[in-house]
C-alpha cells in the first residue's frame, strides 16, 4: 500500500510471516527504508521520518477506503498497487478495478458530467484518449 506524505510517496509493506518481524508493517520511499510499525501500532523508525509520517499513517487507519480514493486522485496511481490509473473510471474511484476487487471496494462507473482535470492527458475512455 502507498500512502502520501507531503509529496512523497511512502511504500507499506508487509513483514513476511515467518520473519523475525512477522506481523510488522514496513515504511520506505525510494530506497529509503523508514522503520517498521509493530503489530501493537508502535512506530520503530530507522532514521528521521518525514514530517507527517505518523499523520498520514493515522489517516489512512481511519477510513482506508477514503484514503485510497484520496491518494489516487492526488497522485493518479493506485495507493493499493503503484499503478498509474488510465481510465476514466479508476480516475474517479481513486484505484483500479483489479485492486477493488481483491480489496473488497466498490468500482463504479463514473457519471457522465466527471472531468478530468487538465494535467492529466493520457486517460483513456473506450480505448480512446481523452483530454
Amino acid at each position: 500500500v502507498w500512502i502520501k506524505v507531503g509529496e512523497r510517496s511512502v511504500k507499506l509493506s508487509l513483514a513476511a510471516p515467518a520473519g523475525r518481524n512477522a506481523g510488522c508493517i514496513y515504511s520506505g520511499s525510494g530506497d529509503d527504508y523508514l522503520g517498521k510499525i509493530t503489530p501493537d501500532g508502535k512506530l520503530i523508525p530507522v532514521r528521521a521520518l518525514f514530517d507527517n509520517l505518523e499523520e498520514s499513517l493515522v489517516e489512512f487507519c481511519q477510513d482506508p477506503k477514503q484514503y485510497a480514493i484520496k491518494y489516487g486522485k492526488e497522485t493518479n496511481h493506485c495507493c493499493f498497487c503503484g499503478i498509474e490509473l488510465t481510465t476514466r473510471a479508476s480516475v474517479f474511484n481513486g484505484y483500479g478495478e483489479i485492486c477493488a476487487e481483491n480489496w473488497g471496494l466498490p468500482y463504479v462507473k463514473p457519471p457522465k458530467d466527471f472531468k478530468i482535470s487538465q494535467a492529466n492527458t493520457e486517460i483513456k475512455t473506450d480505448g480512446q484518449e481523452e483530454s
